[in-house]
């Protein structure tokens, strides 16, 4: 039996590993919505705006303290997303910017494994 075959099972079993083993990192974030049609050009704010905040687990992977993207400061983690965690309630994308215990992160980079088994998200400081 290839591995491709029980994915989600073997998923699911893991996510209950990290869960019981308290492994996992409270991570938010919070996706808003602007409506184009209403921008003001003269305050630079738009008239209406909606948000929704989503709430899900993660896992530190690394951590890195150097500075490697020319003039931004280091700071930068990797964070381990199940696909499960987020499936069905955002899209991950470069720039988003999460919440883990207060500071804000802002994804810089982000890998999907085959299968949709693992999400490897780069975070570097807000």
């Amino acid at each position: 039996m290839a591995i491709g075959t029980d994915i989600a099972g073997i998923i699911s079993n893991v996510d209950k590993i990290l869960k019981k083993e308290k492994l996992y990192t409270t991570v938010t974030y919070e996706d808003v919505s602007e409506t184009l049609n209403t921008y003001d050009p003269i305050s630079g704010t738009y008239g209406q705006a909606s948000s929704t905040t989503y709430t899900f687990e993660g896992v530190f992977a690394a951590e890195s303290l150097d500075n490697q993207t020319g003039n931004a400061y280091g700071g930068g983690v990797q964070l381990i997303i199940l696909p499960l965690q987020i499936s069905g309630l955002f899209e991950l994308e470069v720039d988003q910017i999460f919440t883990i215990s207060g500071s804000k992160w802002q994804v810089s980079s982000f890998n999907t494994a085959p299968v949709d088994s693992v999400h490897t998200v780069n975070l570097r400081r807000k």
